[in-house]
C-alpha cells in the first residue's frame, strides 16, 4: 500500500469525496471491506448521513424484526436485548445526520417504521440518547405526530441543528421548543415548520428565539416585532429565513448600522411585496450570498421596486443565488401553475421585460438565478446575451419553468448561442423560446462554432417547435453534453375530472427532441 494511505486524513477526503457521487453507497462499502486502513473511514462517512432509522433497526439481530403481515412496516417481534445491539450502538455512533420522515426519506420514513420500534427502543434506551454523536435532525414523521414523545431518543449532547414540524393544534413541539435552549446549548441553528401558523406558535417561537445569542440559522414561520428587532442584532447570524403570510411590520425602525451586520442568506415568503423590501432596506449585511424570496402573484411595478432595492442594498460582487417564485390560486381554487390556468386578472400587468430585470445584470458574481413569476418573460435575443455577459458564473439559469407563457417568445434558437459562449459553467436552463423562427426545413441551423459541454437539462416550458430533428441536430451540436428536455407538465384534473391529460402536441414533438439528441450523442461516441 503505499504510504499515502496510511494517512488517515487523506483516506477520510477519498471517502468524503466518494460520497458526493450519486449511488455512492455501494461504492464505500465495497472499499470498507477492501482493506483494514479503509474500513472506519469509509463506514464512518457511509452511516453519516441517514435518510431514515430503517438502517439502525436492520443492524438488530433478524429474529427481533420482521415486516408487518398488513401493512409492510417493520416491527419488533421480541424484546431486546443488550447483547442484541452490538452492530446498532457501533453504527449509531457514526451517524452525524438523521432524518425522520420528510421529503429525503424513503416512503417518508414513517410509514416503513411501526411505532411499536420506537416503542421498543424507547424503553431499551432508559433515558438516553441512541445517536451520542448526533449533530443535525430533521424530524418530520408525517400523520403520525405522536411520535414527538419519542424524539428524545436522537436529541444528542453534540446537537447543533434541529428541523421540525408543528400542526394545527399541536403543543408538545411547543414545549420541546421552549427546552431546547437551555438543554442544548451548543445548538445553533433551527428551523420550524408549519403550514398552519396561529398566534401560539408565533409568540412561542418569539419568546424562545429572544435572548438566544448562539443562533447562526433561523428558519421559522414568523416572529413578533420585538423577536425581529432582536434576531437583527446578531453577530453571528449568517442565516434568516421567513415565512410568514402577512405584512410584518418593524423593520423600517431598525438601523442600517445595526441590522444584520454577518447575514449571508436570507429567505423571505409574503403576500406583500412591501415586506421583503423593507427587510433587504434594513440590511447592514451587504455582502449577501443568497437571496430568496417567495411571492404572491407580483404585478411587474412591484418587480421593478425589489430588483432595484437588491441593488441597492446588496453588494454586486458578492452575490451568488438569487431567486423568485410566485404563487397565486386560480378561480378553481388550484394553484395556477399549469397551461389549463385561469387567470382573475390582467396579465399584461405581469409581463417581465428586460427592463425589469436590469438592475440585476450588474451581480456579475451571480451563480444561479431562478426568477418564476405568474407574468410572461418578454425577452429576446439581444437581451438574453446581455444576461449572459453579465452572468459569465452562472450554472443555473431558469426564467419562468412553472406558470404557462402568455406570449409568443421572441427568444429563438440562436438567443441560446450567447448563452453557451459566455456561460462557460452553465448546467442548467430553463427559457421559452420560438423553436421555429429561423428555422429552414431540411437545412441544420448554423452553429457558429459554438459548443458548451456543460449544459445537461433545458427547460423549454410551453415553447412552440416544428421541426423536431433540426432543432435536436441544432442542441446536440450547441451542447454535446445535453440529456434532458423538461416541458411544462399539463395540469391534472380540473376537480371532476380524474383522468389524466395527454401530452400536447409541443410535448410530444420535444420527446422527439429529446430522442433525436440520444442518437446524436451516440453517433459521436461511435466516432471517437
Amino acid at each position: 500500500m503505499h504510504r499515502c494511505f496510511q494517512i488517515l486524513e487523506i483516506v477520510y477526503l477519498i471517502c468524503e469525496e466518494i460520497s458526493r457521487i450519486p449511488k455512492h453507497k455501494h461504492t464505500l462499502a465495497a472499499l470498507a471491506g477492501t482493506c483494514h486502513s479503509f474500513e472506519e473511514p469509509a463506514l464512518a462517512v457511509l452511516w453519516a448521513t441517514l435518510p431514515c432509522i430503517t438502517p439502525l433497526v436492520r443492524c438488530l439481530p433478524p429474529d427481533c424484526w420482521t415486516p408487518h403481515y398488513l401493512s409492510e412496516k417493520i416491527v419488533i417481534e421480541k424484546p431486546i436485548a443488550l447483547a442484541d445491539c452490538s452492530r446498532f450502538f457501533l453504527n449509531a455512533r457514526r451517524v452525524r445526520t438523521l432524518e425522520i420522515g420528510g421529503e429525503n426519506s424513503d416512503h417518508h420514513a414513517g410509514p416503513c417504521i411501526h411505532m411499536n420500534v420506537f416503542d421498543h427502543l424507547s424503553i431499551f434506551a432508559m433515558g438516553q440518547c441512541l445517536v451520542p454523536n448526533i449533530k443535525t435532525l430533521r424530524w418530520f414523521p408525517h400523520n403520525n405526530p405522536g411520535l414527538i414523545s419519542h424524539i428524545h431518543l436522537f436529541l444528542g449532547p453534540k446537537l447543533e441543528a434541529i428541523s421540525f414540524e408543528i400542526g394545527l393544534a399541536e403543543i408538545l413541539p411547543l414545549s420541546l421548543l421552549v427546552n431546547l435552549k437551555v438543554q442544548y446549548p451548543s445548538l445553533k441553528c433551527l428551523e420550524v415548520k408549519t403550514y398552519h401558523g396561529t398566534t401560539k406558535h408565533v409568540e412561542a417561537i418569539s419568546s424562545v428565539i429572544r435572548d438566544w445569542e448562539s443562533l447562526c440559522d433561523i428558519r421559522v414561520p414568523s416572529l413578533s416585532n420585538d423577536a425581529l428587532a432582536y434576531v437583527a442584532t446578531l453577530p453571528g447570524l449568517t442565516h434568516l429565513g421567513l415565512s410568514t403570510t402577512t405584512r410584518q411590520e418593524g423593520f423600517g425602525e431598525l438601523s442600517q448600522k445595526d441590522a444584520f451586520p454577518d447575514l449571508r442568506a436570507l429567505t423571505l415568503g409574503c403576500k406583500t411585496s412591501s415586506f421583503y423590501t423593507e427587510v433587504l432596506k434594513s440590511i447592514s449585511s451587504r455582502p449577501l450570498e443568497v437571496l430568496n424570496v417567495l411571492g404572491d402573484r407580483s404585478p411587474r411595478y412591484e418587480l421593478i421596486d425589489f430588483f432595484e432595492v437588491v441593488e441597492e442594498h446588496c453588494d454586486q460582487s458578492s452575490l451568488r443565488t438569487i431567486s423568485f417564485f410566485d404563487t397565486m390560486i386560480d378561480k378553481m381554487g388550484r394553484r395556477g401553475t399549469g397551461p389549463g390556468s385561469h387567470f382573475l386578472f390582467d396579465l399584461d400587468d405581469y409581463i417581465i421585460s428586460p427592463k425589469v430585470l436590469e438592475p440585476l445584470l450588474y451581480f456579475s458574481g451571480l451563480i444561479e438565478v431562478d426568477l418564476d413569476p405568474v407574468g410572461s418573460f418578454d425577452l429576446d435575443n439581444a437581451a438574453v446575451k446581455d444576461m449572459a455577459m453579465a452572468w459569465p458564473h452562472l450554472r443555473r439559469l431558469s426564467l419562468g419553468k412553472r406558470y404557462p407563457s402568455t406570449a409568443r417568445p421572441r427568444v429563438t434558437l440562436f438567443g441560446l448561442l450567447p448563452i453557451a459562449e459566455y456561460c462557460k459553467n452553465i448546467e442548467f436552463l430553463s427559457i421559452s423560446i420560438d423553436a421555429r423562427s429561423g428555422i429552414r426545413r431540411g437545412i441544420v441551423p448554423e452553429t457558429r462554432g459554438v459548443r458548451n459541454g456543460r449544459l445537461v437539462t433545458l427547460g423549454v416550458g410551453t415553447s412552440a417547435i416544428e421541426e423536431p430533428m433540426l432543432v435536436g441536430s441544432f442542441l446536440s451540436s450547441v451542447f454535446p453534453g445535453l440529456v434532458d428536455i423538461v416541458t411544462l407538465e399539463p395540469e391534472i384534473g380540473n376537480g371532476d375530472d380524474k383522468e389524466e391529460p395527454g401530452l400536447t402536441p409541443s410535448q410530444e414533438l420535444w420527446g422527439k427532441v429529446q430522442d433525436f439528441i440520444s442518437v446524436f450523442a451516440f453517433i459521436r461516441a461511435e466516432q471517437v
